[in-house]
């Protein structure tokens, strides 16, 4: 897991969630998308903290990166994934769906901290 963002992505989401509704695998290119996460230590990640512990922070992916990321946790096409995404975004990231799968992976042992990332334009 050391120095893989990739790998750790997966390894989060297939630990939080057997299996994903198309609707669970949109919401959470979202949130790859639109969320930093801050890994704890025990992820055994390469940069220190202030207090000397091991942490490290996955930026954001872009949508098509996020559902590659998506589809290789749970083995599904990332095309519909994506497709899904980009056609439901909008209405999803207001949702009970999208709300559960934040509150999910912010549950997760691994991870100390989502924080929203503020895109400039």
């Amino acid at each position: 897991m050391r120095n893989n963002p990739a790998a750790a992505r997966t390894r989060i989401l297939s630990e939080i969630f057997s299996q994903v509704t198309l609707d669970q695998a949109a919401a959470l290119v979202g949130i790859l998308f639109e969320y930093r996460f801050v890994l704890s230590p025990d992820m055994g990640n390469s940069q220190t903290d202030l207090f000397g512990r091991e942490s490290v922070e996955l930026l954001p992916l872009d949508p098509q990166a996020a559902s590659i990321v998506v589809a290789d946790a749970f083995d599904l096409d990332h095309d519909q994934i994506l497709s899904h995404f980009q056609e439901n975004w909008a209405t999803l990231k207001h949702s009970i769906v999208y709300k559960g799968v934040v509150a999910d992976l912010r549950s997760h042992v691994a991870v100390s901290e989502l924080i929203e990332h503020t895109r400039w334009v």
